[in-house]
C-alpha cells in the first residue's frame, strides 16, 4: 500500500457533523490516492458530498441522516470496486492465473482457499508492533469465533504434544459465543472452566491447576467488568508452575489495553506465550462492515527456545487450509481498503465511539439511580471502581429492566415505540446487533442464562454509540433520560 499524504495527518477526532463530513471525505480521498482509476464515481460521490460542507444544515438530524446515506454509498462503491478485482476469478483458477488485488498487490493460487492474505498479516506488524525482548506472528481468519476455534483446534497437539494429559482452560469473560464454543470442544481431553468472578479466577490461578488462561479484559456480559491487571499479574506470580499461554480477547476494547506493559510484566524465564485474539469486523473498518475477519497476534519471549509458539502459528496458518477458516479471495479484496489494520486509523474510531458510550452512561446512571424507573442500573466499565484504568471502556452500554418490567410484553412495547420515535424525527436509530458503526443503534437481549449468576432468564437493553457527535446522539441521550425517569413503559414517547 502506498502512504498518502493525508496519512500524515493526525487522524480526525470527529467533534461535530462536519468533522464527520470532512473524515468521509478523507476516507475517499485515501482510496483514490491508492488507487486512481477511481476517481471517477468517487469525483461523484464527492459532488454530493462537498456541498454539505459549511451548510448549517449539516448539523442538523436532517443533516447527519444525510451523512448517513453518504457513508453507505461510499462503501457501495468500495464493495462495487473490491468485487471488480475478485469476480473474474474461479474458485478454483487455471494455472498461472493472476489476482489482483486493489492495492496492487498481486497473488497466485491454485484454489482459493489456500490463499493467505499476506499483506493484510504484514500490516499487523505495524498494527501491533512486537516489543523488545518478543518475536510475534500474526494470522487473519474469516470471523473471530473461526480464530477461537483454530485455537482450540490446534492448542493441545501442537503446544502440549498429542501425549499430553488432559489441558484446562480457565475463562474470564461472557460472550455468549465463546462460551458455546468451549462447550462444542469439552471433554476428558480438554476443560474449559468459566469463572463468574475475578476473586474466582485469581484464585484459580493460584492454584496452578490450569495451563491456558483466556480473559476478556472487559467482560462482554451484563455486567462488563474491568479486569484488575494488577492482581491478575500478582496471582500468576504466585504460581508455582506458570500457564502454557495466556490468551486475551481485545474485541471490544480496542488498543486500550497496553499488550507491551503487560508483556513487560508477566513473570517467568520464560513468561508465558501471550495471544491476542479480537474480531476485525467490529472496531477495524471505521464502522463500514466490509467483510468479516478475526486477528490473531501470538507473542512469545526471545529466551523461549522451546519453538511451541512458532509451531502453534504455523499449524493454524496451515489449518485455515483445509476447514474453510481463512479468508476468500473477495473478502481479502474488500479489506484491501488503507484504513484497515491501520493502528493510528483504529485508534482515532475507537477514541470517538469509546467516548460517545461513556458520555451515554455517565448520564443516564444518575438519573437511573435517582428514580423508580423502568431500569434498575446502567452497566458500563466507566462506573465500576475500576473505571480509573485505560481499558475500563466499552463501545455500547447496558440498561437493565426493572424486576417486574422485565417481560416479553414489554420489551416488545419499548422497542415499538423507540422505533416510532426514531421514524418521527428522522434519527435513524435503528434495531440492531453489534457496536462500532458510524451511526447509532439498540436492541434488547435475551442472553444464555448462563451468564447471569442466579442463572435466571433476564432481558437487557444494549445502545451502541457510533462515531458520530452530533444532534442525533444528543437527542438519544435526551430520549433515554425520558424513559428513564419514567415508573412504566409506555407505547408512545
Amino acid at each position: 500500500m502506498t502512504t498518502s499524504p493525508l496519512d500524515k495527518i493526525a487522524p480526525l477526532n470527529v467533534v461535530s457533523v462536519e468533522s464527520e463530513a470532512r473524515h468521509l471525505l478523507r476516507m475517499a480521498d485515501d482510496i483514490v490516492f491508492n488507487i486512481p482509476q477511481t476517481a471517477k464515481p468517487i469525483a461523484r460521490w464527492k459532488e454530493e458530498l462537498c456541498p454539505l460542507v459549511g451548510d448549517p444544515v449539516l448539523e442538523t438530524v436532517r443533516g447527519e441522516r444525510e451523512l448517513d446515506r453518504l457513508a453507505m454509498k461510499l462503501r457501495d462503491i468500495w464493495m462495487k470496486i473490491a468485487y471488480a478485482y475478485s469476480a473474474p476469478h474461479l474458485k478454483s483458477p487455471l494455472e498461472g492465473s493472476k489476482i489482483e488485488f486493489p492495492l496492487g498487490r498481486a497473488s497466485s493460487c491454485g484454489y482459493e482457499r489456500v490463499i493467505n492474505p499476506a499483506v493484510q498479516e504484514k500490516r499487523c506488524e505495524t498494527y501491533r508492533p512486537t516489543p523488545s525482548g518478543w518475536r510475534s506472528r500474526h494470522l487473519l481468519f474469516r470471523s473471530g469465533m473461526a480464530a477461537i476455534t483454530s485455537l482450540i483446534q490446534n492448542v493441545r497437539p501442537h503446544l502440549f504434544g498429542r501425549d499430553s494429559g488432559p489441558i484446562i482452560l480457565d475463562y474470564f469473560g461472557g460472550y455468549f459465543e465463546t462460551k458455546r464454543v468451549f462447550d462444542m470442544f469439552s471433554s476428558p481431553l480438554m476443560s474449559f472452566r468459566r469463572h463468574e468472578s475475578q476473586e474466582q479466577l485469581f484464585q484459580a490461578i493460584e492454584e496452578g491447576e490450569g495451563q491456558l488462561l483466556f480473559v476478556e479484559p472487559v467482560t462482554y456480559d451484563w455486567e462488563m467488568e474491568a479486569l484488575d491487571l494488577d492482581k491478575f499479574l500478582m496471582a500468576l506470580s504466585r504460581r508455582k508452575r506458570l500457564p502454557k499461554m495466556i490468551i486475551i480477547d481485545t474485541t471490544i476494547i480496542g488498543n486500550a489495553l497496553p499488550i507491551s506493559q503487560l508483556l513487560s510484566k508477566l513473570p517467568g524465564t520464560p513468561p508465558p506465550i501471550l495471544m491476542q485474539i479480537s474480531s476485525g469486523l467490529k472496531l477495524d473498518q471505521e464502522g463500514l462492515e466490509l467483510a468479516n475477519a478475526g486477528i490473531v497476534s501470538l507473542f512469545w519471549s526471545k529466551t523461549d527456545e522451546s519453538k511451541a509458539a512458532y509451531t502453534l502459528f504455523r499449524k493454524m496458518r496451515s489449518s485455515r487450509h483445509y476447514t474453510g477458516a481463512g479468508l476468500s479471495v473477495s473478502e481479502i479484496a474488500l479489506l484491501d481498503v488503507p484504513w484497515f489494520l491501520n493502528r493510528d486509523r483504529f485508534n482515532a474510531h475507537c477514541r470517538v465511539i469509546f467516548e460517545n458510550n461513556r458520555l451515554l452512561a455517565t448520564i443516564l446512571a444518575p438519573v437511573v439511580a435517582s428514580s423508580n424507573g423502568v431500569f434498575s442500573h446502567v452497566s458500563h466499565p466507566s462506573l465500576t471502581e475500576l473505571a480509573h484504568l485505560p481499558w475500563a471502556v466499552a463501545p455500547f452500554v447496558i440498561f437493565h429492566f426493572r424486576k417486574d418490567l422485565d417481560t416479553k410484553e414489554n420489551h416488545a412495547k419499548l422497542t415499538a415505540s423507540l422505533r416510532r420515535h426514531s421514524r418521527k424525527e428522522g434519527l435513524g436509530f435503528g434495531t440492531g446487533a453489534s457496536f462500532g458503526f458510524r451511526g447509532h443503534r439498540y436492541e434488547i437481549i435475551k442472553p444464555n442464562n448462563i451468564l447471569h449468576p442466579s442463572g435466571e432468564a433476564k432481558g437487557v437493553l444494549k445502545i451502541a454509540m457510533g462515531c458520530r457527535c452530533g444532534p442525533v446522539r444528543d437527542e438519544i441521550i435526551r430520549l433515554m433520560k425520558t424513559i428513564a425517569s419514567s415508573s412504566a413503559i409506555h407505547g408512545d414517547i
